[in-house]
C-alpha cells in the first residue's frame, strides 16, 4: 500500500459505492479509525479505481491494491501487489519526493486490520 499526503491528491476517475458494498477489509478500515497510526478525518472517503481503493483519511492517503487480474495487469498474488506499490513509490518519488512516503503493510485480521 502506498501512502501520500491528501492535499496534493487527485484522481481522474471516481466510483462511489455504499460502504456495505466494500470488500470486508476496506469496510473494516473505513469504520475503524484506530487502524491508522495517526488521527483520521471522519468519514474516511474512498475512491475506487480499476485496480485500487484510495482511502482519504485527512492528512494522509492510502492506496490499497485490489486482488485482480485484468489481463494487462495482474495483482492476484500478494507479492505482485507489493511489487506494484514499490514501483509506484519509486517512480513517483522522482517528481514528488515529499508526497510519496512509502509502502506499509496491513496487519491484523480482515475484521480488525491495522497499519504498521
Amino acid at each position: 500500500m502506498s501512502t501520500r499526503k491528501e492535499d496534493e491528491c487527485f484522481c481522474s476517475q471516481q466510483h462511489v459505492i455504499a460502504p456495505a458494498e466494500y470488500p470486508p477489509l476496506i469496510h473494516a478500515l473505513i469504520t475503524s479509525p484506530d487502524a491508522f497510526p495517526h488521527p483520521v478525518q471522519r468519514p474516511i472517503r474512498v475512491i475506487e479505481t480499476q485496480s485500487s481503493y484510495v482511502l482519504l483519511t485527512g492528512d494522509f492517503v492510502y492506496k490499497v491494491k485490489k486482488t485482480v487480474n485484468l489481463g494487462f495487469l495482474d495483482f492476484h498474488e500478494l507479492w505482485q501487489r507489493k511489487e506494484a506499490c514499490d514501483s509506484e513509490i519509486r517512480l513517483n518519488r522522482r517528481t514528488a519526493p515529499d508526497l510519496y512516503m512509502g509502502v506499509v503493510p496491513i496487519t491484523g485480521t480482515i475484521s480488525n486490520p491495522t497499519y504498521v
